[in-house]
Parts: structure tokens; C-alpha cells; sequence
């Protein structure tokens, strides 16, 4: 409870940072994370492709096996 209370009251009591985040800053976050996120989906497609591309490339290996008898 403490915790708590020293936590809301260090909140409430700040004062004004007084800073400035220039248009710059913005487009550098957005240039870093969108690679992340590029990545990401990259991984998560591959590994899609990985599951779902093995059973159907068995399945026509075994089609052209039974073709060439």
C-alpha cells in the first residue's frame, strides 16, 4: 500500500518537462520500428509457409511417384 501511495503522489507531484519532440524524432521511432515489424510478419509468414508447404509438397511427391510406375 506504500508503494502505492508513494507511487501516485511521485505522479502527481511532477513538474513540467518543458521539452520538445520535433517531427524528426517521430519519423526516426517510426524508421525503427517498422523494420521490427517488417520482420515480424516475415517470420510469421515463413513459418506458415514452412507448416502448410511440407504436407502439400509430399503430397505431389507421392502423386509423381505413383505416375512414374
Amino acid at each position: 500500500m506504500k508503494k502505492i501511495i508513494l507511487l501516485t503522489g511521485s505522479l502527481l507531484l511532477t513538474n513540467n518537462a518543458l521539452a520538445y519532440i520535433d517531427p524528426g524524432t517521430g519519423v526516426a521511432v517510426a524508421g525503427s520500428l517498422w523494420p521490427m515489424l517488417v520482420a515480424g510478419l516475415s517470420a510469421a509468414l515463413a513459418f506458415l509457409i514452412k507448416i502448410f508447404w511440407t504436407p502439400i509438397k509430399n503430397a505431389f511427391l507421392k502423386i509423381k511417384k505413383k505416375l512414374k510406375r
